[in-house]
């Protein structure tokens, strides 16, 4: 702490005392005005080491902080900072060291947009595909991601949630400068995503049955009270209203009690309306039910085997459905490690959100949910771009 100087007390003691005796402290208070100039200017050399800090800085500074991070006037730079607000400006000149020097992997623009916008963020490049060449057929191994993407070697795609707030223009910056080569950048908005990468957060969930906190740890959510059943719904406003679309889960059992080993709602209204997927482990089979009124109805089972695939206890199950609209209808398709197992048509249920549980006798884990809108909302940052 710098020590504080009073003007008057450099003066002569006799002038003082006259002063205060004669003068009725006359010069005292003259120089009352020139000492707040003087503090005024004592307390702005004190601040200026506070100026290279990204935390005490005022805001008033950050203009000129955010240059000597690499955010400098230039048009290209100029034309995302300035969309900032003050706190999201202070955000970025925080990592800015970090994000320069790592800048074009996938990991640094996800943790860009997530730190600017708040929003989750998912990168599916290439290198998350293979291509598997058997006796009869081609496919897509996908590595338990979208099955409907494809990519090649000069493209990849950002997956970003956007809640109706998302500033698009600013994201489609930030890909831009970020990306390493020019390379194509899909970027796909979604409406839900969580990955369960936080221990403990479960914020995104609300549980419908079952009672005590929802436990998420090592990277899944995992309902393990095998006694009786459980079930988790996504929280997020507005999902109920959720209508055409498209909804992905990794999902597995340690224990399997059978027909309910785990199971996928969409469509649903808590557990009183919607659709289910069930797995039951056992008989390696799985039914899609029809829920109306709490009263549940078998749309149909199918044997897995005859589709070549086996349900394994502890083995992640990639589980999707799509809804798209057909006439008065909806067309409803059910997919399992990308293989076509429900194919049916509906006009019961219009909207709902989605549900993740299990059946008495079982547990069920999921590693990621992911919804989106049919058809999806992608917006491509091609080679050329420019804003």
């Amino acid at each position: 702490m710098a020590l504080q100087l009073n003007m008057f007390d450099f003066l002569i003691k006799p002038i003082r005392d006259a002063d205060a005796k004669e003068g009725n402290d006359f010069v005292k208070r003259f120089l009352q005005r020139p000492q707040e100039m003087w503090s005024d200017t004592h307390d702005r050399i004190q601040a200026v080491k506070t100026l290279w800090s990204v935390v005490d800085c005022e805001d008033e500074y950050l203009q000129f902080l955010k240059w000597i991070v690499g955010w400098t006037s230039e048009p290209e730079l100029e034309a995302i900072t300035s969309r900032l607000t003050d706190d999201q400006l202070r955000r970025l000149i925080s990592i800015s060291a970090r994000l320069w020097k790592e800048r074009g992997s996938e990991d640094t623009i996800a943790d860009i947009l997530k730190n600017l916008s708040g929003a989750r963020v998912r990168v599916i490049t290439w290198f998350d595909l293979r291509w598997i060449v058997g006796e009869t057929e081609i496919g897509e191994g996908w590595e338990d991601f979208d099955s409907w993407f494809i990519g090649d070697e000069y493209t990849f795609q950002l997956r970003m949630v956007d809640n109706g707030t998302l500033d698009k223009v600013f994201v489609r910056q930030i890909v831009n400068l970020m990306r390493a080569m020019g390379e194509t950048i899909e970027i796909a908005y979604v409406k839900f995503l969580d990955q369960f990468f936080v221990d403990n957060d479960s914020s995104q969930w609300a549980r419908i049955v079952g009672s005590g906190a929802i436990p998420v740890l090592n990277g899944y959510m995992h309902l393990d009270n095998t006694s009786s059943a459980e079930a988790a719904e996504v929280n997020v406003p507005g999902a109920d209203g959720w209508t055409v679309y498209s909804v992905t889960a990794k999902l597995a059992s340690t224990v399997d009690g059978g027909s309910g080993a785990w199971l996928l709602g969409f469509y649903a209204d808590g557990m009183t309306d919607g659709y289910r997927i069930v797995a039951d482990i056992v008989n390696n089979q799985v039914q899609l039910i029809e829920v109306t009124s709490s009263t549940p109805t078998v749309l149909g089972t199918v044997d897995m085997l005859t589709l070549g695939v086996t349900l394994r206890l502890d083995f992640w199950n990639v589980v999707r459905a799509v809804v798209t609209p057909e006439g008065a209808t909806n067309r409803i398709k059910v997919y399992i490690e990308a293989v076509e197992v429900f194919d049916v048509t509906d006009s019961n249920h219009s909207d709902g959100s989605v549900v993740v549980g299990h059946q008495s006798g079982a547990d069920a884990k999921c590693e990621q949910v992911e919804v989106f809108d049919v058809p999806m909302d992608i917006d491509i940052v091609g080679p050329n771009y420019e804003e």
